[in-house]
């Protein structure tokens, strides 16, 4: 029922400016007045606590900034193909929402576009991405294992912080920069393997993953920043690659269980990087 919609006529096609219906399952049409449904807008869907379930026709190629924000009984979206850019909180706080269909148009996941869905388990990206925004997934308490595509170089600030229940992630081999704090708080994570194509992780980017026990860092990486394995209890060992000439202050701040670690002769460590990690052996090579 087309009175259920607030919208707006531009660049030839129809806006979804607001549902003002109080349907749990909503299927937006593809034409209203005889002109296609192209966009959805910015927080139209907005705290929709009653909707569960959302067809989106293939004539949308927009879906707005929390378009469907804080719909927390939303369980399930599919996203049609004409969509390429899935952008800012559209999802964020879909606390019930348990399974997303990202399609092979997507290049591009904006910030905090997931952040705080708590039931979503696992979320598979098509090889189309190539950028994921800062937050994107974090808080997704649920989710326990992702991969990411090789068409993916950064990933962006705190993108995966704080997901709880994550304990594999698959680093593409492409993959150029992990941003700050990206990994930051997921305290089941148990082995990251960095592969060689990283040149830069960033500051605190796995603070606090108190489960992680094994870090295979990239060889082209020059420096560890600061806070990069701040309280990573379970870490008992770690060899630091020759390509590093410097390790920042708090880099390893907390790690109590870390004994052995391996540094080229060529580093500068500052006299904080391994503060309060107790057991500590250091060994030059």
């Amino acid at each position: 029922m087309t009175n259920e919609f607030e919208y707006s006529r531009s660049g030839g096609g129809i806006c979804i400016e607001k549902y003002v219906g109080d349907q749990e399952a909503v299927i937006i049409p593809s034409e209203i007045e005889g002109m296609p449904v192209k966009a959805i807008g910015d927080r139209a869907f907005e705290y929709c606590e009653g909707l569960t379930n959302v067809t989106i026709p293939d004539s949308v190629i927009e879906i707005g900034a929390g378009s469907f924000a804080g719909c927390t009984r939303l369980i399930n979206v599919d996203i049609p193909n004409s969509v390429t850019v899935i952008v800012g909180g559209t999802f964020e706080g879909c606390t019930a929402l348990t399974d997303i269909n990202i399609p092979a148009s997507v290049v591009s996941i904006g910030y905090q576009t997931f952040a705080g869905c708590t039931s979503l388990t696992s979320i598979n990206l098509p090889d189309s991405v190539t950028e994921i925004g800062w937050g994107a997934f974090c808080s997704c308490e649920g989710l326990t294992d992702t991969n990411i595509p090789n068409s993916v170089k950064v990933i962006g600030t705190g993108t995966f912080s704080d997901c709880t229940g994550l304990t594999s992630i698959n680093l593409p081999d492409a993959l150029i920069e992990i941003g700050d704090r990206a990994f930051a708080f997921c305290e089941r994570l148990i082995d990251i393997n960095i592969p060689d194509s990283v040149t830069e992780i960033g500051d605190h980017a796995f603070m606090f993953c108190e489960g992680l026990t094994s870090v295979n860092l990239s060889n082209s990486l020059t420096e560890i920043r600061g806070g990069t394995f701040r309280g990573c209890e379970g870490l008992t060992r770690i060899d630091i690659p020759d390509s590093v000439k410097y390790i920042e202050a708090f880099a390893f701040k907390g790690c109590t269980a870390l004994v052995d670690v391996s540094v080229p002769d060529s580093a500068i460590i500052s006299s904080a990087a391994f503060e309060d990690c107790p057991n500590i052996r250091l060994r030059r090579r």
